[in-house]
This record gives C-alpha cells, sequence and structure tokens, in this order.
C-alpha cells in the first residue's frame, strides 16, 4: 500500500525555513527500512530523512531547494505494482493538485533488481525485473529469477543454488525468507518459503503454497498449489505429504547450510574460485 514520506517535527520551534538540499534515492528504487531518502536544511541544522517502511519510491512531490514546513509531502513510497491512481488521494490529502502530478502520456515503467550489500549473482545467472535481493544473497550458475507478472523477494542470507527457477504470477509474489536454502534445480513458482527452510534438489513448489520455518522440502518433492506447510516439517514425495516433524538436533544443520553459503558467496566474489 503506498504511504506518504512526509517532514517529521523534530523540535518544538518551527526553524525559519526547510528546504531540500538534496534526494538520496531516484524514482524507481528500492528503500529499504530506515534508509535515507533526503535530506533535507533548516537555518539550524541538516538532516537525513529516513524510510520508516520498505518499498519503491514511487514519486518525488517535492523538488530540491523547495520550501517546506512540518508536515509537508515529499514523496510517495509503495509496491511496484502501485499506479498513479493508488496514491493520489494521498496527494489529495496533503493538498497537492493532480494537474501538476497526473502524467496523461505515461512513460511505461522499467523494472530493474533491486539488491543489498554482499550480494553474489554468478555471471551466467539470471535476475530480470521486479527482484529483490537482501543482504549477502548468493545466486548461483544458471539460475533464473524472472520477475515479470509480480514482485520476487529473497531475504538476507538466503541461497538459490545452480540452476534454479523462480517466477511468479500476477497477485503471487515468490517470497522468500532469510537464511533459506534452495537447492540444486530446484522450481519456486509464486510460493511463499519460510526463514531457515530448505527446498531440495530439484523439488517443486507450486503457486500459491506456503512454507513455514525450519522446513525440509525433499529431493524431487512436488509441494502442490496452495498447500499449507506448518513450521518444522519435512514433506516429501509426489504429491508432497508431510511425513514428519523436523527434529530439533536438525535445526542447526539448516542454519549451518546458509552460513556456508554465505561464506561461499564471499570467496567467489573475492576471486578465489577461476573458471577454466
Amino acid at each position: 500500500m503506498a504511504s506518504a514520506i512526509v517532514i517529521p517535527t523534530f523540535s518544538e520551534e518551527a526553524p525559519d525555513y526547510i528546504i531540500i538540499s538534496h534526494w538520496l534515492k531516484n524514482e524507481g528504487d528500492y528503500v529499504k527500512i530506515d534508509e535515507p531518502l533526503l535530506e533535507i536544511e533548516t537555518d539550524k541544522a541538516t538532516i537525513e530523512i529516513v524510510a520508516d517502511t520498505a518499498g519503491i519510491l514511487l514519486r518525488k512531490v517535492a523538488k530540491e531547494d523547495e520550501k517546506l514546513m512540518f508536515g509537508s509531502l515529499v514523496g510517495i513510497l509503495g509496491s511496484s505494482q502501485e499506479s498513479y491512481d493508488d496514491y493520489r488521494g494521498i496527494l489529495a490529502e496533503y493538498g497537492v493538485a493532480e494537474a501538476t502530478y497526473a502524467d496523461p502520456t505515461p512513460a511505461p515503467k522499467v523494472f530493474v533488481p533491486q539488491k543489498g550489500e554482499g550480494v553474489f549473482v554468478a555471471p551466467n545467472a539470471t535476475v530480470v525485473g521486479k527482484v529483490i535481493l537482501g543482504d549477502e544473497v548468493s545466486v548461483w550458475y544458471q539460475a533464473v529469477l524472472r520477475a515479470d507478472e509480480d514482485e520476487i523477494v529473497v531475504g538476507a542470507r538466503t541461497n538459490i543454488q545452480d540452476g534454479c527457477i523462480l517466477h511468479c504470477d500476477a497477485g503471487l509474489p515468490a517470497i522468500i525468507g532469510e537464511n533459506v536454502t534452495v537447492g540444486h534445480g530446484a522450481i519456486i513458482h509464486g510460493a511463499v518459503v519460510g526463514d531457515y527452510s530448505l527446498i531440495g534438489m530439484r523439488a517443486t513448489v507450486m503457486n500459491g503454497a506456503k512454507i513455514g520455518k525450519y522446513c525440509v522440502i525433499g529431493a524431487h518433492a512436488l509441494v502442490t498449489e496452495n498447500m499449507e506447510v506448518p513450521d518444522y516439517s519435512v514433506v516429501m514425495g509426489t504429491p508432497g505429504k508431510i511425513v514428519k516433524k523436523l527434529p530439533e538436533a536438525y535445526r542447526a544443520e539448516l542454519e549451518k547450510a546458509a552460513n556456508i553459503y554465505v561464506h561461499l558467496g564471499e570467496e567467489y566474489m573475492k576471486g578465489v574460485y577461476r573458471t577454466l
């Protein structure tokens, strides 16, 4: 849902002036929570305004050097699916004239993948469209992450191994949690995978499936459409069935698997392993 970016009240007494000295993000950029968006200048101080939610900077409402006040609307944050019609109510609420910002002939949107710090993407992997990769994610050789119909979000420290395919349908984004291991050749399509889970080699997870945290999906297993897998479950077979609860002792192995691939990603970025 689109949300307003406003100048906060940061002192009891209003300064003589508030202006935007410069924007730190461009329209279309992905912004993380607490990431600086813009810098404002007053007669007393220079202050960074940070995002209070994660999302795409959809619109810069205020320009650099424009005079503002506490509570002034300066921008709109939202998702890549949202258009002008989704946030025109926010503009009206803050008294921004629609004619100024409505674009009768809008340029086509361009969707560029966003990534955090320390991300490794293998040279022949394909990451395209509305993809968001968290910090220390690794995407390995010949993997394909294609986000055109909806978003693909990969949480921090997750690894997408060689030959994996991630895709989505409209209204069914692929949301992969943090510290997840997606084994070689696995397919995840429009599904949700919880933190610290492992998707086995050549397993398939179909549209609408929801896999909890610390789950293991066995190699070649088929998680069918809309199947819900509770936390700490082991799924095997075609079609997949929950066969047991994950032993407590094995949970540390899932954490270790994620750590191994974070380390490997660091080594590959340093050039430790070379191709012929």
